[in-house]
This record gives structure tokens, sequence and C-alpha cells, in this order.
């Protein structure tokens, strides 16, 4: 019986589409009938703004993967480095991620400065930064003295597992006054 079920079913939605003039059914029967949506507007259950979503989409929903993970927020702690000693001073990152499919991971990939490495007055002295893991790096607590005070700006890039990804920064500082 299950099959004769599925078979008028799929009969169903194999059939063309009626022309008005040829209906000739009751508003009942139309709506017993189930009628295919053009490819590409059908809503997946799970899916992102269908009823009941969670805003993840569920596993169908998600193949191919072509959305790059979200960075809700991304800090560093401290965020500012005192007294200016020339010495490293350890900075956790942490970060807020999400991403649409699947659990998303991130890390550290860069720091800069906009002060050079070794500039005049700074105590020429180098590395001025180092990554120490996913989430932690070591800054040199140094500005130079004539000037405004130094910022570190720290990278992070966050993957998905389609490989997507999305960066974002923060930044450390290091005040000439304080």
């Amino acid at each position: 019986m299950k099959n004769a079920a599925c078979a008028v079913i799929v009969a169903l939605a194999l059939m063309p589409a009626i022309g008005a003039a040829d209906q000739g059914q009751s508003k009942a029967k139309e709506k017993k009938t189930t009628q295919s949506k053009p490819e590409g507007k059908a809503k997946e259950k799970g899916a992102p703004g269908s009823p009941g979503s969670s805003g993840v989409a569920g596993p169908g929903a998600c193949t191919p993967d072509t959305t790059a993970p979200v960075i809700q927020s991304v800090s560093a702690s401290p965020n500012a480095l005192w007294p200016p000693n020339h010495r490293m001073a350890p900075v956790a990152i942490s970060a807020n991620v999400t991403d649409n499919c699947t659990a998303a991971t991130w890390a550290v990939t860069s720091i800069s400065s906009d002060e050079p490495v070794n500039g005049t007055g700074d105590g020429d002295t180098e590395p001025d930064w180092s990554i120490v893991s996913a989430h932690a790096v070591s800054l040199r607590s140094e500005r130079a003295g004539s000037g405004d005070g130094r910022v570190y700006t720290v990278t992070i890039t966050a993957k998905d597992a389609a490989n997507n990804t999305s960066t974002a920064t923060t930044t450390v500082t290091v005040p000439h006054n304080r």
C-alpha cells in the first residue's frame, strides 16, 4: 500500500502543469494535491528563515557550504601595555565566532604595528611580537619616545569545515603617557 501511495505522489509531481481551462477540479481537490515549487525556492526544514528554524541550517542545507564564519567579536586582554619597559608581555585573544553549518575554529594569524620594529627611541630590541598559540600572543611593551604611542593590530582568521574563512582584528596599545 505504501508503494502505491508513493507512486501516486511521484506521478503527481512529474505531471506537467494543467492549464486553467483544463483544471475542472474543485477547490477541495486542489488543496489535497501537492504542487512543486520552482527550483531554488523551496526551503529545507531547518534552513534559516524557515518555520521552526534555530538559525543554524540542517545538514542538507549546507551542501555546498559557501558561507564564511561570522566573527561576532574579537578582543585582547590586556588591551593596553604599561609601563613601556621593553619587556615582552603575554596577551590573551578572545573571539566569538559562529557558522551557519558547522563549528568554526579560529586562530591568530598575524600581528602588525604602527611603529617600526627598530625605530628611534624604542630601545632597538626585537622581535616586538610573537604568536604564542592559536589564542595568545606576546607583545613588546615599548613605543617611540617621540611618537604618540604604539598600536599593535592582531588579526584572527576563522575557518569552517568547508574551508570558508573570515578575518577580524583587535588592537593593543602602548600609550605614550599614562
